[in-house]
Formats: C-alpha cells, sequence, structure tokens
C-alpha cells in the first residue's frame, strides 16, 4: 500500500461520478476478452471488484489462474500489479509510471506521478 509522502505535490479527488464513468468505460475494455473470475486486489480493488462482478456476472474468486483478471484501485509504480505477470488487469486510475511498467492493464485515467489521488470511498 502506497502512502501520502512529500513527492505528492497535489490532490486529485476522485468522485462518485468519475467511478460511475469510469466503470462504463472499463466494462466496455473488459468485455472484450473471457475470463474465470475477478480477483481484487484487498483492500484498493475490493469496491471496484465488487462492481465489476455485479455487473458482468463474474465471480470473485480466491484461486488465481492465467484467466483471472486482477482488479485494483490504481497501479502507481506497478509493484502489487507485477505479482501478477500471466494475467490481465484492471484498475481505475494509473500513474504515468504505472502505465509504462504494467503490460496488459486495462485503465481509465492516467495522472502524474506526483499527484496523490483521494477515492471517494476513503476516510481522511
Amino acid at each position: 500500500m502506497v502512502e501520502k509522502n512529500r513527492n505528492h505535490t497535489s490532490d486529485v479527488y476522485y468522485t462518485y461520478d468519475m467511478f460511475l464513468k469510469s466503470l462504463d468505460i472499463l466494462i466496455t475494455k473488459i468485455r472484450q476478452k473471457k475470463y474465470d473470475g475477478l480477483y481484487p486486489i484487498p483492500r484498493g480493488g475490493l469496491i471496484l471488484g465488487l462492481f465489476l462482478s455485479h455487473r458482468l456476472r463474474m465471480p470473485i474468486v480466491d484461486k488465481i489462474t492465467n484467466d483471472t483478471l486482477i482488479v485494483d484501485d490504481i497501479c502507481d509504480s506497478g509493484n502489487t500489479l507485477n505479482k501478477y505477470p500471466n494475467n490481465d488487469k484492471v484498475v481505475l486510475v494509473t500513474k504515468v509510471t504505472g502505465a509504462i511498467n504494467i503490460k496488459n492493464m486495462f485503465y481509465d485515467i492516467v495522472c502524474k506521478d506526483n499527484e496523490w489521488v483521494r477515492f471517494f470511498w476513503e476516510v481522511d
């Protein structure tokens, strides 16, 4: 889990309305392939994973295969998602570095590396 530090010089607020728009965009991209299920990364991927599971009628799984879609809220550096090199991934937001480092990733929004993304579900 990445924590805000002095390198984050500005905040980006990710609202519920933005989430709903991103959800529709990502679902269109995801539907191009068939997956055996979703694996949401605990904590960050749980909200997106739940919405995708309902909208795509796809199960959330514990056992990851090469046909499992990995779900997270954000890709900062790519360190978390690099643990799943054989899987497609989906995130709401990626940083520039994450977009460069991770292949086979669906995303909607790209932020600068120095921006801190505040999701609507997070508590200050």
